[in-house]
């Protein structure tokens, strides 16, 4: 019995001894292939850039590779790893413009010409002075040469990479999450927008899963067209999937194209999107320009307006002034018509913006309110604009517990910002 219990312990353990040996060699079997594909592609990639460098046109035959190629993932990987090294050796300063294919074959032809034993060492000498590195193969190239060398090859192969979208659309949800990732990486969709590619993503967008959708979106951001933007922000938010608002706000701030266009054509066609979308652009105008405060003062006045998107006015107010927001923004403060209170707590943030005696009296007014996040965002407000302990000694000498602390935490966190400065 204890004979057949040890080996069999000693069976378990050499199997897991052999399945761990067994993995490590697979792995690193391919992370053999892995690299050699990545050399092969920068190789491919360095030879265009090469010809560009000449003046020349990339080659039909590379076109031709990369549109069956990078149909397997794996490749599409080994891609992208050969131009994300070559990026960065752009920006660090670090690009060779070096053909070492080209200097292989003439080694290959000068060896092959070798016929007779004295003629080896004058054979040598001439393959080595041509794999000598000439002087100006030694040094760096020039930072702007070398991208306008990588942007035109990006350029050249953009219509290709875009004819992909086909074959990814009908793979896992993964995979088009990667390939959408791939055209925003390298800004793709900025160089080529033919009709098969921008229908295939509007189907990602509608067929496939929420990380797909979002991919793609930022992808459009890439693609300079604000109509675009708009079609794919309509499908998005017919789909009815949750995106994280940061998503879209942040996202249409890297819009790569006429920024001002895209947001007077958000604004003509607020009303077609859901609150959540409308929220979205709003947040995304406050953070872009404060240009269009007439328009969003029009939208903040209608009552008729869901409450989410006048909160989102509201915020749009607290950032960038407007003398004739300030009085609906004082009656929001002082909730008097019996409101939803977030109308109070939002706008009290907003009124830092608005110094004046009357903003002081209302925020003074609010320290005692009930609500905790009422009295966080009047003590907070107050601290902003920079009022002393002297002038809030009736609060502070008060009855009211919670007004007194909530006002010494602003104090306390302004002494110790202040101390942490050397102020």
């Amino acid at each position: 019995m204890i004979e057949t219990l040890l080996w069999s312990y000693i069976f378990i353990c050499a199997t897991l001894i052999l399945f761990n040996v067994g993995f490590m060699l697979v792995m690193a079997v391919k992370e053999r292939i892995h690299r050699t594909n990545v050399k092969r592609m920068r190789r491919r990639i360095l030879r265009q850039m090469i010809r560009i460098f000449r003046g020349k046109e990339v080659e039909k035959e590379y076109l031709q590779y990369l549109s069956t190629a990078l149909t397997l993932p794996n490749l599409l990987s080994d891609y992208d790893k050969a131009l994300e090294e070559l990026r960065s050796e752009i920006e660090n300063g670090e690009f060779y413009l070096v053909d070492f294919d080209e200097r292989t074959r003439v080694w290959m032809r000068l060896r092959d010409t070798v016929e007779k034993p004295d003629e080896t060492v004058e054979a040598e000498s001439k393959v080595r002075m041509l794999l000598r590195p000439k002087r100006s193969a030694m040094k760096p190239v020039d930072k702007a040469i070398a991208r306008y060398c990588f942007e035109r090859q990006l350029q050249a192969t953009a219509e290709t990479i875009a004819s992909l979208t086909a074959s990814y659309r009908k793979k896992d949800e993964i995979l088009q999450t990667y390939y959408a990732a791939f055209l925003r990486k390298y800004g793709y969709m900025q160089y080529a927008k033919p009709p098969v590619l921008i229908a295939n993503l509007k189907d990602l967008v509608e067929d496939g899963g929420v990380f797909a959708s979002e991919h793609v979106l930022q992808a459009v951001y890439t693609a300079k067209d604000e109509n675009l933007v708009l079609d794919m922000l309509k499908i998005l938010d017919e789909k009815d999937d949750f995106v994280h608002p940061k998503i879209v706000s942040d996202g249409l701030l890297s819009f790569r194209g006429d920024a001002r266009a895209l947001q007077r054509m958000l604004l003509a066609h607020r009303k077609e999107f859901s609150v959540a979308m409308q929220v979205n652009i709003l947040t995304y105008l406050r953070f872009a320009s404060g240009e269009y405060c007439e328009q969003v003062f029009e939208v903040l006045e209608n009552e008729k307006e869901h409450d989410e998107i006048r909160f989102a006015c509201i915020r749009y107010f607290g950032k960038h002034r407007y003398d004739k927001a300030f009085r609906l923004l004082a009656d929001f403060a002082k909730n008097e018509k019996g409101e939803r209170i977030e109308y109070s707590i939002v706008a009290l943030t907003a009124l830092r913006n608005y110094p004046s005696q009357k903003t002081l009296e209302i925020l003074r007014s609010k320290i005692n309110s009930p609500y905790w996040f009422v009295r966080y965002n009047a003590a907070e407000s107050l601290e902003v604009l920079g009022i002393r302990y002297d002038e809030m000694a009736e609060v502070f000498d008060g009855d009211d517990r919670f007004a007194r602390e909530m006002l010494q935490y602003q104090f306390d966190q302004r002494y110790a910002e202040n101390k942490e400065r050397g102020l």
